[in-house]
């Protein structure tokens, strides 16, 4: 499996654990952040270090408003974690998980401020203060905000309200102490919630000495603010979005050599830990063909993880059933092209089947077929040729434009091939179908006969 590194990308992997696994426990990834630098594998922590010094060293007392933005999966809780690391001991670090709390707006904006309270009251440089009741009695007073922001701000400028705010901010001016408050999933939430907690920083929790960091998937907000603010769409909702965040900074892409290589020591960790050997060409098969249909639709470290886990769940499952790169590959289209994998899995006979005088119309119908299925991705017309042209004639060599011979069928069934029709099924079913023969039951059938033993192979302990 080394030479899947080194002949695809000229160079070793990174350095990596070999231990002796246990091949009866998978190799799943959890989702979970990052916490240290020295965990950084995507090049975020430079990122993370700098947003912390511009945090902790900035000479004004005005409310400051950072939003980190990423689509989903791409590493904004890590970096959120990165920052934390970063910041200097005297900062105030408050964690705010709106997902936690999204029953509905009322107790969105009742947690929001119970829990800064809550989280500084813990502070030394807070406990002799009630700033905790002043924050809960703040948000428990704060009216449910109306349909646009000049209502809200009107609200927010009652006596009853003013009065509590007065006191809160005397307290953060009286200590003079940096806050950074971290909320983290905005784009979990409603749209109803997105806009109620973005009114929550701009109109009521703008106290001074305090930074929200805020971590979002910014399409997904603005079109949640749009639908409340000017023209209703997304462009009106990037506009207020604006007024808020004052510094808008957009998380890094993770680069596509170290999301290539995650994904790469991800199979080669699996295939050791099942002691099993690609050949050369088994190699070549699925290296090349990864890399030139996924790199377009390979983005984000969550998508590395899921494919790590698609492969550590079913490798085992079928090792000696399947051939393993044909499995490796449609284990990626499953994780990256789910559309895909459904089409060829409910449309068998257009992928196996040798175009016949009975069925000129079988290709156009194929690329139809698959066209339709990569519809709704962001891919190119030609790098969507690429994974018919190339991928899926790999794959299924029938849906070339080359003739094959009815012999193919049995080299195919000899290579366990996904093409091979009684192997189909094995890599959709996860196993052997009913009425099929298990290639393993088989060889350990010939290997007790050639060791002179008359009885079954013992599928049980």
């Amino acid at each position: 499996m080394r030479a899947l590194w080194e002949k695809s990308f000229g160079k070793k992997p990174s350095a990596a654990p070999q231990a002796v696994i246990d091949p009866t426990a998978p190799l799943f990834q959890t989702d979970k952040p990052i916490e240290k630098a020295a965990q950084d594998r995507y090049d975020r922590a430079p990122f993370a270090q700098r947003i912390a010094h511009v945090v902790a060293t900035r000479n004004q007392n005005a409310c400051l408003v950072v939003g980190v933005y990423g689509p989903w999966g791409d590493g904004k809780s890590s970096t959120l974690s990165l920052i934390k690391e970063a910041l200097p001991k005297n900062v105030v670090k408050l964690d705010y998980n709106p997902w936690f709390f999204s029953n509905d707006t009322e107790s969105l904006t009742r947690s929001f401020f119970t829990t800064l309270g809550a989280g500084l009251q813990r502070q030394s440089a807070f406990s002799r203060e009630n700033i905790g009741s002043l924050l809960q009695s703040y948000g428990g007073v704060i009216p449910q905000f109306g349909e646009n922001i000049r209502a809200a701000g009107e609200a927010i400028g009652g006596v009853s309200l003013r009065e509590v705010r007065d006191k809160v901010e005397a307290i953060f001016l009286k200590h003079r102490t940096p806050i950074v408050v971290f909320i983290d999933d905005i784009d979990r939430l409603d749209r109803k919630e997105i806009q109620t907690l973005f009114k929550l920083i701009r109109l009521a929790g703008d106290f001074p000495y305090l930074t929200y960091v805020l971590a979002f998937d910014d399409e997904i907000v603005s079109a949640a603010l749009g639908e409340a603010y000017g023209a209703g769409d997304a462009t009106a909702g990037r506009r207020f979005l604006e007024k808020i965040v004052q510094v808008p900074l957009h998380l890094p892409p993770a680069g596509l050599e170290e999301l290539k290589r995650a994904a790469f020591q991800g199979v080669e960790n699996v295939l050791n830990a099942n002691s099993i050997h690609l050949e050369e060409a088994d190699v070549y098969g699925f290296a090349n063909n990864f890399v030139l249909a996924f790199e377009p639709v390979f983005r984000t470290p969550r998508q590395a993880k899921l494919f790590e886990n698609a492969v550590a769940f079913a490798v085992p499952i079928l090792k000696g059933e399947v051939n393993v790169s044909d499995q490796l590959l449609l284990e990626a289209i499953r994780a990256f092209l789910p559309q895909l994998y459904v089409a060829i899995r409910d449309n068998r006979a257009l992928f196996l089947e040798p175009v016949t005088s009975h069925r000129t119309d079988e290709r156009p119908r194929t690329k139809a077929l698959v066209d339709a299925a990569l519809a709704d991705t962001t891919l190119t017309t030609s790098e969507k040729e690429i994974i018919r042209d190339r991928l899926l004639t790999h794959l299924f060599p029938r849906t070339s434009d080359i003739i094959y011979g009815t012999d193919w069928w049995l080299e195919w069934a000899n290579s366990k091939r996904l093409c091979a029709r009684e192997y189909f099924w094995r890599y959709f079913t996860y196993g052997v179908p009913t009425g099929d023969v298990s290639d393993s039951l088989v060889a350990q059938t010939i290997a007790a006969a050639s060791a002179g033993n008359s009885g079954p192979p013992r599928l049980y302990a």
